[in-house]
């Protein structure tokens, strides 16, 4: 009788253990009509697809050369090809800023972004700019020169490029408030709000007429965020490598954050007062949560890439069903690249 209970307890441990494992595979089974999307810190992305822990990713420059160039990720899609001339980053300053700061202090910093970006655009400063994205990126000459390759410094914001993004947000089902309800009667008009052209084109005006031209200075200290080991925010360190912020008197304490949405958290604190932001996370902070902010510039379009692991199978677009790719965060410029991806693809989007 013990011997036929414990042949009984044996038999049902072993259905139970076949059920379970069966469980567990139905469970890690993948759906090649889905790419499932994991989020960390872009910083980890190049290490997370040495190790297969992921297949692949999309993330900014110079991560994506250094990683492609490593020869442990292949770039199977630059964002110019997902979203062709895709706005990115832009400096926002938060309404609490605007108050605060003198003008002279804001228009000082878009004048010092202008000039850094004219000093990058600057073929003759090639060698310049590749040594201070290699310097500061922790990065090599190489890395850094085809990091350049791949992204558009800039310094006018668009309302039409706001409305793209506001729109492929939407249609994500990220925005959950309405702007009605933070007192705008339609988008265009809250749009026509949160980015500002005066500070770019009256410093683009004064440029026109006197190339020396500089504001006043202002002897003021500014709270900027930026984001960890990306190169979009080349020109903040261009304008501060050529001594421009200085210049005027402007004192520059940064804060740096591992995405967009971390940034924007720092305007709702209260801890910065400007910063060098992907414009998705900005329109999503501020329409969700009615955090009060301004773009008063653009930084950079384009500049990101798909990265996929060399052994992950992933030979073109179509191969992306049923594999996991990490982006920095929701709402993040690099998540949106990868859900417009999936639309062209016919393959939905499932979150791990």
């Amino acid at each position: 009788m013990n011997v036929r209970k414990h042949i009984i307890v044996l038999l049902v441990a072993a259905l139970v253990g076949s059920s379970l494992a069966a469980g567990c595979l139905m469970h890690s089974s993948k759906d090649n009509g889905v790419i499932y999307e994991t989020w960390m810190r872009a910083g980890d992305m190049q290490q997370q697809i040495t190790t297969s822990n992921i297949d692949g990713f999309i993330a900014w420059e110079p991560i994506t050369s250094k990683t492609s160039l490593s020869g442990t990720g292949t770039a199977l899609a630059y964002s110019h090809t997902i979203w062709p001339n895709h706005p990115c980053c832009v400096i926002v300053i938060s309404d609490a800023g605007l108050e605060k700061l003198d003008r002279n202090a804001v228009l000082g910093m878009v004048w010092a972004h202008i000039k850094a970006t004219r000093f990058i655009n600057n073929p003759q400063n090639i060698n310049q700019t590749v040594h201070l994205i290699a310097t500061t990126s922790s990065c090599n000459d190489t890395v850094a020169r085809e990091s350049l390759k791949h992204i558009t410094y800039t310094s006018t914001p668009s309302v039409q490029a706001a409305r793209e993004v506001y729109d492929v947000l939407e249609n994500a089902s990220y925005l959950k408030t309405n702007v009605t309800a933070l007192g705008y009667t339609s988008v265009d008009q809250f749009l026509n709000h949160f980015v500002q052209l005066d500070y770019v084109n009256e410093v683009e005006h004064h440029l026109s007429e006197n190339p020396n031209w500089a504001p006043p200075p202002s002897n003021t200290t500014i709270t900027l965020g930026i984001l960890s080991g990306d190169s979009h925010k080349l020109a903040f360190q261009m304008a501060e490598n050529k001594g421009y912020y200085a210049s005027l008197g402007l004192h520059i304490v940064t804060k740096q954050y591992n995405s967009g949405i971390d940034l924007v958290e720092g305007f709702k604190s209260g801890e910065i007062e400007m910063g060098y932001c992907g414009i998705a996370p900005a329109l999503l902070r501020s329409v969700n949560d009615g955090i009060p902010m301004t773009v008063i510039a653009a930084v950079n379009d384009e500049g990101s890439a798909l990265i996929v692991n060399t052994k992950a199978g992933i030979d073109s677009l179509s191969d992306l069903g049923g594999k996991t790719i990490a982006t920095p965060s929701a709402g993040s410029l690099q998540d949106v690249l990868l859900r417009e991806l999936a639309a062209q693809q016919h393959l939905r989007i499932e979150i791990r």
